[in-house]
C-alpha cells in the first residue's frame, strides 16, 4: 500500500510497500531521497487538465510509480524495451479502496467489497493464460477468489479451483492456526 504524504513542513514522504517511510527534499526542479536509494520524485499537473499533481517515483534503473494527488499508487511503469505498466484503480468511497488493477498484458483483477468494507473477492478477467481450474460465467469472469469472515477476523478464502484455506483465531483474536489445502 504505498502512498506520498505532504507533511506541509516543506519535504515529501513515500511510505513503500512494507510501509518504511523515506523522505524526499527538494533539489531544484525535482526531489531526491535522503536515504540515498537513487529516487527522484517530480510533480506535474495531470494531462487532463484538472490542475491535480501527479507525483512520479523513477529509480535508479528508470522504473516508475505514479501517485495521484491524494497521494495513492495509481501505476507502474517498467524500464524494458518494451513499456509495460500496471494501473490501479480505487472506489469513490471515502476509504479510497482498491477496486481494479490491470497489468500489462490486459489481465484485470477487480475487488469486490462487503457493505462493511472487508474484501468479499476479486474477480479474474484476464487473456487466454489462465488456470486449468478457472471457469467462465456469464460475466466473463475467468477466475474468482472469494473471502469469508467471522465479524472482522478473515476466516476462509476460498480458491478458483474450490480448495480452501483456513484460519483460527485465539480468544484474543491473535492469529492461532492457518490450515491450506494443499
Amino acid at each position: 500500500n504505498q502512498r506520498i504524504i505532504d507533511p506541509g513542513d516543506g519535504t515529501l514522504i513515500w511510505e513503500d510497500g512494507d510501509g518504511t517511510p523515506h523522505t524526499f527534499v527538494a533539489s531544484s526542479n525535482q526531489w531526491k531521497d535522503t536515504d540515498n536509494l537513487g529516487l527522484t520524485l517530480t510533480l506535474a499537473l495531470d494531462s487532463t487538465n484538472s490542475g491535480n499533481t501527479i507525483y512520479t517515483i523513477t529509480d535508479k534503473y528508470g522504473c516508475k510509480s505514479v501517485f495521484a494527488s491524494n497521494g495513492h499508487l495509481t501505476a507502474q511503469i517498467n524500464n524494458q524495451a518494451t513499456e509495460s505498466m500496471i494501473t490501479i484503480e480505487y472506489t469513490n468511497t471515502p476509504a479510497h479502496r482498491i477496486s481494479l488493477i490491470k497489468d500489462g498484458v490486459g489481465r484485470q483483477y477487480k475487488f469486490v467489497y462487503y457493505a462493511n468494507g472487508l474484501l468479499k473477492q476479486i474477480d479474474y478477467y484476464g487473456s487466454n493464460e489462465i488456470s486449468e481450474h478457472a471457469q467462465t460465467n456469464a460475466e466473463n469472469i475467468f477466475a474468482a477468489i472469494y473471502y469469508g469472515y467471522t465479524g472482522s477476523a478473515l476466516t476462509s478464502i476460498t480458491y478458483a479451483d474450490g480448495l480452501q484455506s483456513h484460519f483460527n483465531y485465539t480468544s484474543g483474536n491473535l492469529l492461532s492456526s492457518v490450515t491450506d489445502s494443499d
